[in-house]
């Protein structure tokens, strides 16, 4: 089985990389992504797109060094009303974002591609919705008490108790992780690489 290479820093993708028993390496994507997410608002770039941009430009990051491997990238926004809303700095920004979460649906964009010498060879969009019931601040706190704040982490994690948060869920668990891996498995087999 021939390894690939996962432009990624996420703790979640890995681990859903192992327990599927993908062989990989893991590469810190050398992307600054406020600097692209700037690039995408100024090109007035449909919304529903951004993960697709984000992922293939982490992808292009390393395959300049590791062109004769086969690169997965994966990146997630979530939008909520026809606005983004990005991974929050601190406690505070979360309890913001919960409150605007809160009682409403709102939609995670999960893009995942695969390249080689800088050729796509497969990418792949999924859409998920998830509405957060509606929290009381006592509530927000308690989750936050479970649940604290670390960098890097989204607003929530499904995979670590935001179930407590969620009225409900519409798309596949995999894809709501960050890394469509049913879909991803299909192509590695396609490409006898599992």
């Amino acid at each position: 089985m021939k390894k690939i290479f996962l432009a990624s820093n996420s703790i979640a993708r890995r681990d859903l990389l192992k327990k599927a028993k993908i062989k990989f390496h893991a590469i810190r994507p050398k992307v600054d992504e406020n600097k692209l997410k700037d690039i995408f608002k100024k090109k007035r770039i449909p919304l529903n797109k951004m993960a697709l941009f984000l992922a293939d430009n982490k992808c292009n990051s390393i395959s300049s060094f590791y062109s004769d491997q086969i690169i997965l990238a994966c990146d997630q926004v979530l939008v909520i009303e026809n606005e983004y809303l990005s991974k929050p700095n601190s406690e505070s920004e979360i309890i913001n974002h919960l409150k605007k979460l809160q009682g409403k649906t709102h939609y995670l964009f999960t893009a995942n591609i695969l390249k080689k010498n800088n050729k796509t060879l497969w990418k792949y969009m999924a859409k998920s919705s998830i509405r957060i019931r509606s929290l009381t601040d006592n509530e927000i706190k308690k989750y936050l008490e479970m649940y604290p704040f670390k960098k890097n982490n989204s607003i929530y994690q499904i995979e670590k108790g935001a179930a407590h948060l969620i009225e409900t869920m519409n798309g596949n668990y995999y894809d709501i992780l960050g890394l469509s891996l049913i879909e991803l498995l299909s192509e590695l087999r396609k490409r006898e690489l599992v």
